[in-house]
Formats: structure tokens, sequence, C-alpha cells
């Protein structure tokens, strides 16, 4: 695996950091995963999609976090907050809201959102993961699949938070390749994701930040040929202390073909 930082090349710097997160996933899919969130109210789902200027996506929200305390509408956006005391959900400390767009593999899907990650925000001192947006695969009921039997696996597209050498780096990983994104701390962030979904090498992302800086990734980007789902918020190590909150607004997703 190999990550870029500031135009010099490191090697398995990541290893740490996807052994953790497949751990996690595997924990989460033996006590039962969903992208039903536990806690769906239908006025709340509606604030939601309202706070992220995301009405027509209202059927596809739910949520995994508490409204009102872990998830909170503030001026147009959403806040997600999380630390070690609040409570679990799926067996994890999450603070996540997931939007399940269907598509069909090999379709070119776009996404976009604005995040604002405060001058507060503090990344674990001992270099544990945060995760600020994953895609994540799920079962098929064409299939006859179920999450009770479906396979722990981790997400293959996530943006996440991580000091590595003492450096605060927000990032995406994109199966074994990884870059820094140019994220700015105090200010609203607009990151778009091109996708065109697939279980084999014709899969691609380009991923655009603050109208400039463009990434691009090719190969594997879903795990089965079922409709991954966008989880965005806040989702991370167990053992780490302290409390964070993060922003977001301006949610769009829509189909390119």
């Amino acid at each position: 695996m190999l990550f870029f930082l500031n135009g010099e090349r490191f090697t398995n710097v990541m290893s740490d950091f996807i052994k953790s997160f497949l751990f996690l996933f595997y924990i989460l899919a033996v006590t039962g995963c969903s992208n039903k969130g536990h806690f769906d109210k239908e006025e709340d789902v509606e604030l939601i999609a309202s706070a992220l200027s995301a009405k027509s996506l209202t059927e596809m929200i739910s949520l995994e976090a508490v409204f009102g305390r872990t998830v909170v509408v503030k001026n147009n956006s959403l806040k997600f907050e999380i630390s070690r005391e609040q409570e679990k959900i799926n067996n994890g400390l999450r603070s996540e809201v997931s939007i399940n767009y269907p598509f069909k593999e090999a379709e070119e899907i776009i996404y976009s959102f604005e995040i604002f990650i405060p001058n507060s925000f503090k990344s674990d001192p001992s270099g544990r993961w945060s995760s600020l947006a994953q895609w994540h695969d799920q079962p098929d009921p064409a299939l006859g699949e179920t999450w009770s039997t479906f396979p722990a696996r981790s997400p293959l597209v996530l943006v996440f938070d991580k000091l590595i050498d003492d450096n605060q780096i927000f990032g995406l990983n994109y199966g074994e390749q990884t870059v820094e994104l140019p994220l700015i701390i105090g200010k609203w962030n607009k990151l778009q994701f091109h996708f065109k979904w697939s279980t084999d090498s014709k899969g691609f992302l380009v991923l655009n930040v603050n109208d400039g800086t463009e990434f691009k990734f090719h190969g594997v980007n879903m795990h089965n040929k079922y409709q991954h789902y966008l989880k965005i918020g806040l989702y991370r190590h167990p053992q780490i202390f302290g409390s964070n909150h993060v922003y977001y607004r301006s949610l769009n997703i829509h189909s390119k073909n």
C-alpha cells in the first residue's frame, strides 16, 4: 500500500488503519449491521434532508445517531458529535447518516457535499482512525441475502482523519490507494465524487476538492454487485477519548447516465 504525503511516498503507513477497520467491520457483521437506523422518525429524517438541502433524497436517508443529541440541525447544516461516553449504535461509536441511493453496476453516479471541520477538531494522539465519509456494501435482497449472514468487509472507499508522524491528515482511501486531501480547517470544503461503480477494473473515481484539486483512481470499488450506500458523519476507533464534531451541508447525488 502506498501513501502520498506532500509529494513523498511512504510504504505501508496505512496498514494499521486498514487492519483496525477490518476488525471493527467484522464485529459489526457478526452482531448484525444495517443501513437502516434504530432511531429513524419520519419528522427527524425530513429535518435532516432539509438541513442537507437534499429533500429529494428523503426516502433514502436513515439515521445511525440520536437526533437532537449526536446529530443536530444547525443553521442549514447538520452537526455531528461524537464522544467515548455516548451510546453505541450497531456496536460502534458513531454519529452518521446513511443515504441508500439506488444504482446498477457500471452506472456513473456523482455525489457532492460540503464539510466544515472546526479548528477545535483534534486527531487522536495515538494515531487511531476516524471516518468522515464511507461507501458501504450491503446484502442484495433479490438474492435472498441478509445482514445476519453477510460477510464482514471494510469499505473500499472512505474519507478519514488520522495523525501520521505528528501531522493531522485528512485523506481518502480507494482500495489500496491513499491520498492526502487539501481540506481547509475552519472553512467549508466542497467534495465531489464522480464514480463509475464496478466489481472489476472498469471502476473509477474522480474526486474534486474545492472546485480545484483533482484526484483520479481506477479499479474495483464494489464488493458485490448491489448498490453501496453513502454514510456521512463521524465513526471512530472506540478507544479514542475526548469529543469531536463536524458539520455537513449541500448534499447532492445524481446519475450521470
